[in-house]
């Protein structure tokens, strides 16, 4: 059965997903939330393993001086995260130029680290802080769908496992071939996120920002497409990775192959046409 329509339905999703990321980046909402992420340290990965060794259940960790400018003081009594900081010097050193001359240029080195300390929000206190700006998705979805899915994942090789997969809405296991997702959760977001790993699976490799950018863009367009609208969850989580509209109108060509690819294979499952859904 052939999609009838698909390739104008793709299109006009990928519009409204545009108008939608223009619209949420606009709002107070997000400015407000990168005014506040602005403020904490990106770690290293040897300084995340650090925290998560002392403090397992650590969310948002900075310094005593970062806390206070947020209005937040580390509470008396408790224990500092200690991490490792680097340690730089500047030098200057002679460089030839083109001329054959000599040149003294500074510049600054690594010499080492030193140990610091950074404490979890749940050691501070104060005013509170509006960090969480994803709204899961509530409600239930189309079973046939969920089934369609389900059975391309299958096709590709793939196991579909629902479990526990605690905070995270699920993620794709290559090495062993297996998706997860997190069975606590919504029909709708299990349908939602169901599509966005399987855009892991059919989208190229990238960068980890790239990737979750695009595949959360395919999931967006492929419910849209099916009249499934999952703004409220997609655009905050898209612009995460990806802040600005540059950034998708980029990549707005390898989301409209992946969609093709998707609705192409759903129509051997999936027995609505999608001028039909």
């Amino acid at each position: 059965m052939r999609l009838i329509g698909k390739n104008e339905k793709i299109e006009n999703s990928l519009k409204e997903l545009e108008r939608g990321l223009e619209t949420f980046q606009s709002s107070n909402i997000w400015k407000d939330y990168l005014d506040t992420v602005a403020q904490f340290h990106n770690y290293s990965p040897c300084n995340c393993i650090l925290i998560k060794l002392q403090k397992p259940q650590s969310t948002y960790v900075a310094g005593y001086h970062t806390w206070k400018k947020l209005g937040r003081y580390v509470k008396k009594g408790e224990q500092g995260i200690a991490i490792l900081a680097p340690v730089y010097k500047k030098i200057v050193k002679e460089v030839e130029i083109v001329s054959g001359e000599v040149e003294e240029v500074e510049e600054t080195i690594l010499i080492g680290f030193k140990t610091v300390y950074v404490w979890d929000i749940s050691q501070t206190e104060g005013e509170e802080l509006t960090l969480n700006i994803y709204n899961p998705l509530k409600g239930e979805a189309p079973e046939d769908l969920i089934t369609a899915v389900e059975k391309y994942i299958s096709s590709l090789g793939y196991l579909v496992v629902y479990g526990d997969c605690g905070k995270a809405e699920g993620y794709v296991q290559n090495s062993k071939k297996v998706v997860y997702i997190n069975l606590n959760r919504e029909p709708i977001t299990r349908l939602a996120t169901l599509v966005h790993e399987l855009a892991h699976i059919i989208l190229e490799p990238a960068t980890k920002d790239e990737e979750e950018f695009e595949a959360e863009s395919v999931s967006y367009v492929i419910l849209k497409t099916f009249g499934i609208d999952t703004g409220q969850a997609a655009f905050p989580y898209i612009t995460i990775w990806h802040p600005t509209l540059k950034d998708f109108l980029e990549r707005a060509e390898k989301v409209r192959r992946a969609s093709n690819i998707i609705l192409e294979n759903l129509e051997k499952y999936f027995l609505k046409t999608v001028d039909n859904v």
